[in-house]
């Protein structure tokens, strides 16, 4: 007759259980996620300690050896350094946000590319850009294209683990659609300026969901680009030339249309105010 009390007397108890199990999930998150950053770049488990003492960062193997002891060694610091070695936000290490990348956009603002390009070049000898579209962009200037926008990914070599380099990435949100003049313009025009510091915009093909992710920062580029390849496929500074100034110019005649265009919304004019002459060849 009193099994309703022993009833009752279980729940707190079942309540509790499932209450450490959700809280240890919590837990198990910032580690699986600092897990995930390294090896998303390149970086396996047992290299973390060895990688990070490049950075002035120290771990031991005992630290990383389980999930509970790496854990235990998540401070501030930890958390603090990693994200700022490989560019993600604090939000999506401490597992409170699904965006790994902050926005960074250069669409009508291609005076900071080139503010963030002469930084760059200041910490690194290897840097890449990438193009990335779906094989189904054909590049039609008269296509509506804003279903299936081009991104762009900069890659930055920050260091190595033997005789194998490491990259940070930086995604860029702006969604470029190539049959929209002005994006495109913008595009051929950030091609232009990365050329300026001996940069090309390279390209590579794929699946238009996954470009919609590297967009919206919610999944690391890094291995998607090893996956496709970035040689090979396309390459913006063809479209930057004249015939007179590159054998290998695509589309000349607009490529006079953009300098016009930068010549317009002073972006010529603001580069060689800070830096020097454009050249073309």
């Amino acid at each position: 007759m009193f099994g309703w009390i022993e009833k009752l007397l279980k729940i707190p108890a079942a309540a509790s259980s499932s209450k450490e199990a959700i809280q240890s999930e919590i837990n198990k998150e910032p580690v699986r996620r600092f897990v995930q950053l390294f090896e998303a770049h390149g970086v396996a488990r047992t290299q973390i300690p060895r990688f990070l003492k490049n950075h002035g960062v120290e771990i031991s193997y005992e630290d990383i050896n389980t999930d509970s002891s790496l854990l235990k060694r998540l401070d501030e610091e930890m958390l603090e350094k990693s994200c700022e070695i490989f560019g993600v936000r604090r939000e999506w290490l401490d597992g409170v946000d699904d965006r790994i990348y902050p926005r960074v956009g250069f669409y009508k603002n291609l005076s900071e590319f080139t503010e963030l390009m002469s930084q760059l070049q200041t910490q690194s000898d290897d840097i890449d850009l990438i193009a990335i579209k779906s094989p189904k962009n054909k590049l039609d200037k008269n296509s509506d294209s804003f279903n299936s926008p081009i991104a762009l990914v900069i890659k930055i070599e920050i260091g190595w683990l033997g005789d194998t380099p490491i990259y940070r990435y930086i995604p860029c949100d702006d969604e470029w659609n190539w049959g929209y003049c002005k994006a495109r313009f913008e595009l051929k025009g950030l091609a232009l300026f990365a050329w300026q510091f001996r940069n090309v915009v390279f390209g590579c093909h794929m699946p238009q969901n996954t470009i919609n992710n590297i967009i919206h920062g919610v999944t690391f580029p890094g291995p998607e680009i090893e996956a496709a390849g970035h040689k090979g496929h396309f390459r913006l500074d063809y479209m930057i030339f004249t015939e007179d100034e590159s054998c290998a110019a695509d589309d000349p005649e607009e490529a006079l249309k953009v300098r016009e265009y930068l010549s317009d919304t002073g972006d010529i004019k603001n580069y060689e105010s800070k830096y020097k002459p454009m050249f073309f060849s």
